[in-house]
């Protein structure tokens, strides 16, 4: 369960990360967008305002020409009014160039001053968004350490599972194993009383002094001797290269001690390691003898003779 909630809060950790990176770049486009905007339009009217002056610098070329062209023949003061009036509009289209002119610096400025702004407000988003990834980095190392932990408690249950399952294994079998002997003890028990029964009927039968002779001869029943203590088992697991499965094998071909191993020669050797599908290769790699010795030395502190 602990496992299954760290891959959540991991996933959402990550969909966090990713948007708020999605987030920045969407905003980071739009402002690109908007800049060229802003470029675009100002390139627009200062071609326009170009335009304009090319006109005016034309009018007034024209203006010279025609000049040039009227100094004979022309009334002076007519040439001079009409000239006059040339200049005021062309004045006039320069006050509304200028002020044009001044109009779009205001409206530069503005959107520079908003830009300004976004930019700012842009940074400060970044800095949150640095600071968010940077807390979900950690909290994401934090569920990954707090992941490990929760694997390595995992095998270790199932190390501790997988060796109650091979002990109740060995239990069984050794119940099993007992099984006729409780079997035995029981027939025998029976047998005991059916005896005594028969002897309680001949003592009812009998008189005093052939009682007496009877109970002085009657055999003495004694009950059959408690069965031997189970052999000694060692952990042949502790040898490198064997594990539950080998174990039980070994166990199987009566193999249950550390003394029994080490005592091996190479024909017994070839033979368990053809009854566990092995080869003996295997066993002299793995050094099952040696350990088998060293295992029993620090076990029972004596030296296994071979």
């Amino acid at each position: 369960m602990s496992y299954l909630l760290g891959q959540i809060f991991f996933s959402l950790a990550i969909a966090t990360a990713t948007g708020a990176l999605i987030g920045w770049l969407l905003r980071s486009i739009g402002l690109a967008r908007h800049r060229n905007e802003l470029e675009s339009t100002w390139r627009m009217r200062v071609a326009r305002r170009d335009d304009i002056l090319t006109k005016v610098a034309n009018e007034l070329a024209d203006t010279k020409a025609e000049l040039n062209r009227a100094r004979g023949g022309v009334d002076p003061g007519e040439r001079q009014k009409e000239l006059a009036r040339e200049l005021r509009g062309t004045k006039e289209k320069l006050v509304e160039l200028a002020s044009l002119r001044q109009s779009e610096n205001t409206y530069h400025e503005k959107k520079l001053q908003a830009l300004e702004e976004l930019n700012r407000r842009m940074n400060d988003r970044h800095e949150n968004s640095a600071e968010l990834i940077t807390q979900l980095r950690r909290e994401i190392s934090e569920l990954k350490q707090l992941m490990e932990s929760e694997q390595g408690s995992t095998l270790e249950l199932e190390r501790l599972r997988g060796e109650a399952v091979s002990d109740r294994k060995d239990l069984e079998a050794e119940i099993e194993r007992l099984k006729p002997l409780s079997e035995l003890v029981k027939k025998r028990n029976e047998q005991l009383d059916q005896l005594r029964e028969e002897l309680e009927s001949l003592r009812s039968r009998s008189p005093s002094g052939t009682h007496r002779t009877v109970t002085e001869e009657e055999p003495e029943f004694q009950s059959e001797p408690e069965p031997p203590p189970p052999p000694v088992r060692d952990d042949l697991k502790k040898i490198y290269g064997i594990g539950p499965v080998l174990e039980r094998k070994l166990n199987g071909l009566g193999i249950t001690t550390f003394r029994q191993l080490a005592v091996l020669d190479d024909d017994e050797i070839e033979r368990v390691a053809e009854s566990i599908d092995s080869f003996p290769d295997r066993i002299y790699r793995d050094g099952w003898i040696d350990a088998a010795r060293q295992q029993h030395l620090q076990k029972y502190g004596e030296h296994v003779d071979t």
